[in-house]
């Protein structure tokens, strides 16, 4: 096992880009690039983030057409943005992974109902990169502290999100390291630092 050798890890946000239209992420030079990761909506008065992802051996632009054939096929979960924004139930399907996955056939039969919901969320996403060259472990460490903040606020929105994410956090023989993160806009449930 490598040993971090660091007490502090300082990294910085690029972005937001988006999936389609302007500012487009695979129109970007920074999609060459790899590391960490967050998919976003603007929600009140900074960007609500739903997902931490990483992607150490590829860059974002192939992760990034990953995550797009998933959503595409119902991999992925659904949501009533306009709900969501309200504070109200937003899920409106639970993709294909997770405790409460739903069936391909229940998909595919209600696909021009969900069409409406995809084409939102593929309009709505707003994506940070967080490019880095650290080794995959320590990448892996800092994914799992986010997802641990986001267990202990035990946030109703973001419980929906994190349902059935699998992530890597800190072991116990670890040492602890300092986590900054930089960002010139507000991450509304992510720290600006926190130990990983």
């Amino acid at each position: 096992m490598e040993k971090l050798f660091k007490k502090e890890i300082k990294l910085k946000t690029e972005g937001p880009f988006n999936l389609v239209g302007k500012n487009n992420l695979f129109d970007v030079p920074e999609n060459k690039l790899s590391g960490l990761y967050l998919l976003t909506f603007k929600y009140k008065d900074g960007y609500l983030v739903e997902y931490v992802g990483i992607t150490t051996k590829r860059s974002y632009e192939i992760r990034f057409r990953e995550h797009i054939h998933e959503i595409l096929s119902g991999g992925y979960k659904l949501y009533d943005l306009d709900k969501l924004m309200k504070d109200e139930d937003f899920v409106v399907w639970n993709g294909r992974f997770g405790k409460e996955k739903g069936k391909t056939i229940d998909f595919l039969n209600n696909y021009k109902k969900f069409t409406s919901f995809i084409e939102k969320l593929l309009k709505s996403y707003k994506i940070f990169f967080i490019p880095t060259d650290l080794d995959q472990r320590t990448v892996e460490r800092i994914e799992g502290a986010i997802y641990e903040i986001f267990k202990k606020k035990n946030d109703k929105k973001v419980r929906q999100f994190i349902e059935g994410v699998r992530y890597k956090a800190r072991r116990e023989n670890e040492e602890p390291v300092d986590f900054i993160l930089e960002s010139d806009v507000k991450l509304i449930n992510i720290p600006n630092n926190f130990q990983v």
